[in-house]
């Protein structure tokens, strides 16, 4: 070898490069390493002299055979061979970097002339000279050059994470390497690592990803895309401090093939297709085209982004509204009741299907970014209030809400109660609607993607959704007084009994005992002062109340901590009371703390009851105490009229009267009747007669017993015969004092007595007369006997007098027979159809006709004086 260093350049391998082209090539190689080294140089250079020696070195370097090679047993055995020969030289002078090319002319002369190998071309340089110039030959691009092109968007829902068929479907570039050897649809032959073939891999390439709002928010608008991150650090330098929401990762292969030429070339698209992509993400494509010497690579990328979002695959629910909440227009506001909270629960979880059953593709299963809020207005509260979004299915849960409600302090407090322990006098203590549970939600569809690019070192990954994939829901339930709890309230059982029995002694028909207390007084007008003219009672006494919950409180409390209740009296001051807030012990006895005594002193007094929770008016109750006063009674004042004389007229006789006619005794007639002097009203209680006792003295004389009756409201017709003083002297005229006892019961068992007098003064009207029938035979026998002489009173009730009292005779007694022609009959006054009530006088029943036409007289002259 060191000889040749004077022949020409040595290089130890073709790696090494040389300075100028050779035009023959001396190798020596050892091995199949050094062999294709060789090769490649002599291939490189187009040279076609060569003399390539294999060194065996005794054998342990030529296990094999390498074509076009001479084998050296041993080094030394080179000299067998001369590589070097005399030739004759051919240079083109006029050509820089020409060579000669020799051919025959059309006479067979050989010539020459000067041309430019391969790969150069003749030009002419700056100073007009012709010189080959070498053409620089510019690779045609890749298909996949443009690595900035290739983004794919996915817009449907895929069902299986895996995209594949991307250049027959997606018109992904398919490259198509060539080679003027090995293609061409012929089949090669791989010798040692001279293996002609076509190579395709693909690796997901995991870049950071940053947020996409904060990346856009540094670069601005305007930025040219893609960037590398320097450059977006470069645009603005805070864009160095933020932190990727994904890390870089490393890079992972997903593809990789193998194929021949042929293979290839025949079904490049079906190549293609068959790589598969197992998500979204970034991919670098490698392809690489051997022959037998040298190589050519296809570098691509494709990015495939997501840009489909969820969609919705149930409706949003509506709220819903029901007549008890008194809207017009529903605004989302019901009533809270158990059925209603099993509605409104069903909405939440509608709502929550929203998101829930909501659809995407496989790919992206666990990317979901959804914007949610919730908000709910407690009970009592008069703003929402954020809450976690994990306790929404809470807000309508029957067991949650009615718990929350019953365990609130404030559910339990007296409205009616004020700071002063007085009672809230306003119409409405509570205001309206405190009671409610609103729960506000609403979702709005959105995912995590990425926006993969290709030609940049970072992507952006940002939470989107697609427009209207948004539900909102609202619904307000409100507990109201009678939502919450049910009372009752009633005139007590033995109140209506007694009632109903001081109803019986009215005439009022349109009186009741369900709304109605009746009470007696005693006295007979209102402020009077003839009896008790109040009533007094705790209104506990009158009225019975239960009170039930809605919702059991359980060990929250007691139903009584719930329900508050009040009263006000109308007739009165006006003014709202509170009612039984609570009990206590008195002696061993339970009673009712505020519950005073009332006082009724009026006819009529309407109490009106109401019972209020926090949530407001549970009902409201009216009663009424209606005070009945007994009949006033004005009998004195019609005793007068009670008295009058049958035998002369029906109108009340005054106080001077006549005498029968003919006769000792005055006709007297006491007519009662049992509603005289009773000022009866229909509200009034009906006052009763039950006793009358009357008593009459003549002339100042002692008093006797003239009538008695013992019964209820008795008719009493009473004609009295009385009988004018004779004894012991007669006087002008006889006076007779009455007295009258009416005894009348009220309503409970009490009596009350009005005693009324009145005096009379009866004369003998009829005058003197002579010689009358049958008086002189008459006084010759009856004058001063015991039997009742003619004309005088001989039957009925009989007043009569001593010279010191006065006595009463009754039933029939003899006349006295003082005449022979004439018979003296005891016969009645008045002719009444029941004898034994008239008045009897002796009269003559076989007379002259003079006697007859007599009495007739006499009457006549009677009735004229009065």
């Amino acid at each position: 070898l060191e000889a040749f260093p004077g022949l020409g350049e040595v290089v130890a391998m073709a790696s090494d490069g040389i300075v100028t082209t050779p035009i023959a090539v001396i190798s020596f190689v050892t091995g199949e390493k050094s062999y294709g080294e060789v090769m490649q140089y002599e291939y490189s250079t187009h040279v076609s002299n060569t003399f390539n020696f294999q060194i065996c070195n005794g054998g342990t370097n030529c296990n094999g055979v390498f074509e076009n090679c001479i084998q050296l047993q041993e080094t030394a055995d080179v000299f067998m061979y001369n590589p070097f020969t005399v030739t004759r030289s051919l240079e083109c002078n006029n050509l820089a970097g020409g060579v000669p090319v020799t051919y025959k002319d059309d006479s067979g002369a050989r010539q020459c002339f000067c041309g430019c190998p391969a790969g150069f071309e003749m030009k002419e340089n700056d100073y007009g000279a012709e010189v080959c110039d070498q053409v620089v030959e510019e690779p045609c691009p890749c298909v996949w050059a443009d690595r900035s092109e290739y983004k794919h968007s996915v817009t449907t829902d895929e069902a299986v994470c895996s995209f594949h068929d991307v250049a027959t479907d997606w018109g992904f570039p398919v490259p198509f390497p060539t080679d003027g050897y090995v293609a061409d649809k012929r089949d090669t032959l791989a010798e040692g690592n001279m293996n002609p073939r076509i190579t395709l891999s693909a690796v997901r390439v995991q870049d950071p990803e940053y947020r996409g709002c904060d990346v856009r928010h540094l670069i601005g608008a305007t930025a040219q895309l893609p960037l590398l991150y320097s450059d977006v650090v470069a645009i603005n330098a805070l864009a160095s401090s933020l932190v990727p929401l994904v890390a870089v990762g490393s890079d992972e292969s997903t593809h990789s093939t193998e194929s021949t030429w042929k293979d290839y070339q025949m079904n490049r698209v079906a190549t293609i297709d068959d790589i598969e992509f197992p998500s979204y993400g970034k991919y670098e494509l490698d392809m690489d085209a051997y022959d037998y010497y040298s190589s050519a690579t296809c570098d691509g990328c494709l990015s495939i982004v997501d840009k489909n979002r969820p969609k919705a695959t149930t409706t949003c629910p509506a709220s819903f509204c029901d007549d008890v909440s008194g809207q017009q227009q529903c605004t989302g506001t019901a009533e809270l009741t158990v059925a209603n909270l099993v509605t409104a629960n069903g909405l939440v979880s509608q709502y929550l299907d929203f998101a829930g059953k909501a659809t995407n593709d496989a790919c992206s299963d666990d990317d979901r970014c959804d914007s949610e809020a919730f908000s709910r207005r407690d009970f009592y509260d008069g703003d929402y209030e954020d809450e976690s979004y994990s306790s929404i299915s809470q807000c309508f849960d029957t067991d949650s809400v009615i718990n929350d409600f019953l365990s609130n302090d404030q559910s339990k407090m007296n409205p009616l109660k004020l700071g002063d322990g007085s009672c809230d006098d306003t119409a409405v203590p509570v205001p309206a609607g405190q009671c409610t549970r609103c729960c506000k939600m609403s979702t709005t569809l959105k995912e995590w993607w990425t926006d993969y690019r290709c030609g940049s070192d970072y992507d952006v990954r940002s939470c989107e959704g697609d427009v209207g994939q948004t539900c909102e829901f609202s619904q307000c339930l409100v507990m109201n007084g009678d939502t919450l709890a049910t009372v009752t309230a009633a005139i007590k059982q033995e109140v209506q009994a007694a009632s109903q029995s001081v109803l019986s002694q009215v005439e009022q028909q349109g009186y009741q005992t369900v709304t109605q207390v009746h009470h007696a007084l005693d006295c007979t007008s209102f402020g009077g002062t003839d009896g008790t003219c109040d009533f007094t009672a705790k209104l506990s006494e009158l009225i019975d109340t239960t009170q039930d919950m809605t919702f059991n409180p359980g060990s929250n409390g007691e139903v009584e901590d719930y329900i508050h209740w009040r009263y006000k009296l109308v007739a009165t001051d006006e003014k709202w009371r509170l009612w039984k807030t609570g009990t206590h012990d008195e002696y061993g006895v339970t009673v009712y703390d505020n519950d005073d005594e009332l006082t009724f002193a009026v006819p009529q007094t309407k109490i009106s009851i109401e019972a209020w929770t926090e949530c407001g008016l549970v009902r409201r109750f009216f009663f009424y105490v209606h005070l009945h006063v007994n009949s006033p009674i004005d009998v004195c004042d019609k005793f007068g009229s009670m008295w009058y004389q049958t035998s002369v007229s029906r109108l009340p006789v005054g106080t001077n009267m006549c005498a029968y006619p003919g006769s000792d005794f005055a006709e007297l007639t006491f007519d009662f009747h049992p509603n005289a002097g009773l000022q009866y009203s229909r509200t009034d209680l009906q006052m009763h007669v039950s006793e009358v006792v009357c008593t009459g003295a003549l002339e100042n004389r002692t008093p006797v017993e003239i009538l008695r009756v013992d019964e209820n409201s008795p008719e009493i017709i009473m004609r009295f015969a009385v009988e004018m003083i004779n004894k012991i002297k007669t006087e002008a005229s006889t006076d007779f004092h009455v007295s009258c006892a009416f005894k009348y019961s009220q309503y409970g068992g009490a009596a009350r007595t009005e005693t009324c007098e009145r005096d009379f003064s009866i004369a003998a009207c009829k005058g003197p007369e002579f010689d009358t029938p049958n008086d002189e035979c008459e006084y010759d026998a009856c004058a001063g006997e015991a039997e009742a002489g003619l004309y005088e009173a001989c039957g009925g009730t009989v007043i009569k007098a001593t010279d010191t009292c006065t006595y009463v005779e009754t039933g029939e007694k003899p006349c006295c027979q003082g005449c022979a022609d004439t018979t003296i009959t005891c016969m009645a006054l008045l002719n009444l159809p029941d004898e034994a009530a008239d008045i009897m006088r002796c009269e003559p029943t076989e007379s002259s006709a003079y006697s007859t036409a007599y009495a007739a007289m006499l009457l006549t002259d009677a009735a004229q004086q009065h």
